[in-house]
């Protein structure tokens, strides 16, 4: 049996396929496809403002598991993004 049973809220069986983290970052990813990336400056001015809107939502009760995780993946997607845009290229790989 898979160890999801402390997240059932909000769904209704237990054979329901839950999603792992990695696939919810990819979700993430596809959902904002056309949308603009922050700069590492934007994210990290905004970043206390996304996780108290978070903090909020989870607070307010009405935050199931499966909601917050996806939150929580959405941010992981645009911070991984962020980071990888701007690491400058290693001259030593070429």
């Amino acid at each position: 049996m898979e160890e999801h049973s402390k997240y059932q809220a909000g769904h209704e069986s237990e054979e329901e396929h839950w999603p792992t983290t990695d696939e919810l970052v990819a979700m993430a990813r596809a959902h904002r496809q056309s949308e603009d990336y922050p700069t590492p400056e934007r994210l990290l001015e905004n970043l206390p403002v996304v996780l108290r809107g978070l903090c909020d939502f989870v607070l307010s009760g009405e935050a199931d598991a499966y909601h917050i995780a996806y939150a929580i993946a959405s941010l992981i997607e645009v911070i991984d993004h962020t980071r990888v845009e701007a690491t400058p290229p290693d001259p030593s790989k070429h």
